[in-house]
């Protein structure tokens, strides 16, 4: 595999990344995503400790961060979770504006974009769903009936769910079009495509968990299914297909063979399986799709069997439609990386350690 390019980061601080255009962004740097090179850095007065996601519509990125405020603590005052949201244009890099929330317990930074609005969620509580116009800030409408652990917004629709329920407003005017209650939802990404929507919910088995897959138009569930989860059970779905991955929390301190596994998305029928060792190092194990392949972080299997831990971790390309592992790539060697979920950049591949960023060739394919 041969490196295009690599970036070293001034600063080791794990941040969210994505790309728009001929741009790659790391936290608040934007990269040139052909050569590498810092093209700007962003400057977020009072930003929070870390940026929890990078968004763009309409001509804007909006960057998330999440942590404390203290030049908006008073004294003896209790801080909070603490986020905001810093929007910029993403041609000039013109501050546009700025918003913020605090909320009374511990929860990331919530957000969500559309083509003609970003939906952000404040309030005490993270009870105030807001849109907001891209490149002003303002506010189009407000939705104040739900206590939000998780959003989604995919053409004109926003999903958000809750510990009890998942609904679907008008993304344009913000207006309930259905509500379906669900027992033991968790505070996991939900995933949308054009047809469905994946919930994770809580399972009486132990350590198990259910995807609940529900008609986008009208919110009946239209199949569930129950997986063995070790950690965390992340839906990443196309129109055909949905890859579940369980992992491990970082509460767990420990590495261990998890599942990779790809579901029928018209009746969660499974396709195939696939075991991967994950760790609870913070790596971002959520599978990605790039064309008829799903890109993912794993450890090395016959170092685990031997070991008992994940040994290198390596990013696996497989085929989308078998499981067949098509080729692997072993990153340069750093003291304690923590691995980003990675970019599909054309038919190439942007990643990072936290330390470095780098654009590659696609994975060269197994003989």
């Amino acid at each position: 595999m041969h490196l295009k390019w690599t970036t070293p980061l001034d600063d080791f601080t794990p941040a969210s990344m994505a790309a728009a255009g001929e741009s790659v962004f790391y936290g608040l740097k934007e990269l040139d995503a052909r050569t590498g090179k810092l093209r700007r850095q962003f400057s977020a007065d009072g930003a929070e400790k870390e940026i929890r996601a990078i968004l763009f519509s309409a001509g804007v990125v909006v960057f998330a961060s999440q942590g404390d405020h203290p030049e908006e603590a008073g004294p003896g005052e209790e801080r909070h979770t603490a986020c905001a949201w810093s929007a910029f244009d993403l041609r000039t890099g013109k501050p546009l504006w700025r918003t913020k929330a605090e909320f009374t317990d511990s929860r990331p930074a919530l957000q969500a974009v559309s083509s003609e609005s970003v939906f952000v969620v404040r309030g005490s509580r993270a009870d105030q769903l807001s849109a907001l116009e891209p490149r002003t800030g303002k506010t189009r409408w407000v939705n104040d009936a739900f206590r939000v652990t998780d959003l989604a917004a995919e053409g004109n629709l926003v999903v958000l769910q809750t510990e009890s329920a998942v609904a679907a407003l008008a993304a344009a005017t913000g207006q309930l079009l259905w509500q379906k209650p669900l027992r033991g939802v968790r505070r996991e990404p939900l995933s949308i495509d054009s047809k469905r929507i994946y919930v994770v919910r809580e399972s009486s088995a132990p350590e198990g968990g259910i995807l609940s897959v529900l008609s986008r138009e009208t919110g009946q569930v239209l199949w569930e299914k129950e997986i063995a989860r070790e950690g965390f059970l992340t839906p990443t779905a196309s129109s055909e297909t949905v890859f579940v991955c369980a992992y491990p929390s970082l509460s767990d301190n420990t590495d261990r063979v998890s599942h990779l596994r790809a579901l029928s998305a018209l009746d969660g029928k499974e396709m195939w399986a696939r075991e991967v060792v994950t760790d609870w190092n913070g790596h971002e194990f959520q599978p990605v799709l790039q064309s008829q392949s799903v890109l993912m972080w794993a450890g090395d299997p016959h170092y685990f069997e031997k070991w008992k831990s994940s040994g290198t971790i390596r990013l696996w390309r497989l085929n989308a439609a078998t499981g067949t592992l098509e080729a692997e790539y072993r990153p340069p060697a750093i003291e304690k990386p923590i691995y980003l979920r990675a970019i599909p950049w054309g038919d190439e591949i942007l990643f990072s350690d936290s330390q470095n960023v780098y654009r590659t060739r696609n994975l060269p394919r197994r003989q």
